[in-house]
């Protein structure tokens, strides 16, 4: 099967007591991956811990990938409680270069359809920039359909752009969906070498992902992986805690099988 363009949801690596972003390690991490041929990344997604950043960490994070990506297509996940922030968020990525944005329903409470539409709608009138909408639970899959837009290109589902044999999850987000510069995809945390091979015999890794991932999430995941890529990202912002073992044992068994 084809293999798309690939684009990787980006961990935020932190100082050693996680208070505060290490822009060291950031710039390094950028450029791992644009030398490693990956296409762009994501900034700010569940990957990224974005419900441990603050507004202006969320800002400042997003400001140092954009000067250090160089040919790197940048796409921010502007996902927030309120509609406000979300579009604050989509003002400064629009203002700093990023290619799109991606929005998901806020992360406690659930939208009606209603709801979801306005938000939407408010979010693209105001963002300055292409916002696609991704729901990860699956309850609100046809807002972007419902809601009218220009004809611009927007970041959706995988589902919507025939990826679906590509999935890991049944309905995505922003760690996994499709842009118009590629397919964001949680295995690119691997580096593209690595995501591609995978990729090639993904019926028999996808168990392997769906497992480890509904188990450790991929901020932890993407974090164990970059430290054996040899970058230092540092720890995860408490109270969350590292891969553990079992998590540790299949990632390891993955690299070996590659």
């Amino acid at each position: 099967m084809d293999i798309p363009r690939l684009l990787a949801p980006l961990v935020t690596p932190y100082t050693d007591d996680s208070s505060m972003i290490s822009e060291v390690r950031l710039a390094r991490l950028v450029r791992w991956y644009r030398e490693s041929g990956i296409e762009g990344v994501v900034v700010g997604s569940p990957a990224g811990e974005f419900a441990s950043l603050s507004l202006a960490e969320r800002k400042k994070l997003l400001d140092w990938v954009i000067r250090d990506a160089g040919d790197l297509a940048i796409y921010v996940n502007i996902t927030a409680q309120t509609t406000a922030i979300a579009i604050d968020i989509c003002q400064n990525a629009a203002e700093n270069g990023a290619v799109g944005a991606i929005l998901c329903p806020p992360p406690v409470g659930q939208l009606t359809l209603d709801e979801a539409k306005n938000y939407l709608t408010v979010v693209r009138r105001h963002g300055n920039m292409t916002v696609g909408f991704v729901d990860p639970t699956g309850a609100l899959t046809d807002v972007a359909h419902g809601v009218e837009s220009n004809t611009a290109k927007f970041p959706g589902s995988l589902a919507d752009h025939e990826l679906m044999h590509f999935a890991v999850t049944a309905h995505g987000g922003s760690t996994e969906c499709w842009t118009p510069s590629g397919m964001v995809h949680p295995v690119a945390v691997f580096g593209k070498e690595r995501a591609e091979k995978i990729l090639s015999k993904w019926a028999a890794f996808k168990p392997v992902l769906e497992g480890v991932m509904r188990h450790s999430g991929l901020a932890r995941i993407g974090k164990y992986v970059s430290e054996k890529n040899g970058i230092e990202v540092g720890p995860l912002r408490g109270p969350f805690m590292p891969l553990n073992q079992a998590g540790r044992e299949v990632v390891d068994h993955i690299f070996n099988a590659l």
